[in-house]
């Protein structure tokens, strides 16, 4: 994840002891870095001013302390 971001959205999916599945937490974050790697993929003319790029999803591994 971003060393700061602000968060969009949030999805948990809980473990699941009988299916063997560990769980995660899914967080749709937008990077608050004015030099984010997702803005220089686009034109000057295309980016307004304080734009910091769409929204990308992180997987990170469930724990109950995570959310």
């Amino acid at each position: 994840m971003p060393e700061r971001f602000e968060v969009k959205w949030t999805l948990t999916e809980e473990p699941d002891r009988k299916g063997g599945r560990p769980g995660a937490v899914y967080v749709w974050a937008r990077d608050l870095n004015p030099r984010a790697s997702s803005a220089a993929s686009f034109p000057r003319s295309l980016i307004r001013k304080g734009w910091r790029g769409e929204p990308r999803v992180y997987r990170l591994p469930y724990s109950r302390p995570l959310f």
